[in-house]
């Protein structure tokens, strides 16, 4: 449960700078998830900005 707040709340820390990256093309992603957690994230947030 703890995991998937934690992931949520990056997501939606990801769209808050989405405008911003439309221009540029590129994001970095640091954080402290474990790898599977992180790479979770990245998928929710490619499926919902293609």
């Amino acid at each position: 449960m703890r995991t998937t707040i934690l992931a949520l709340s990056l997501t939606l820390g990801l769209f808050a700078v989405s405008g911003a990256e439309a221009a540029e093309g590129r994001l970095v992603l640091y954080t402290s998830q474990p790898n599977i957690d992180a790479q979770q994230t990245v998928d929710a947030f490619k499926a919902s900005h293609p």
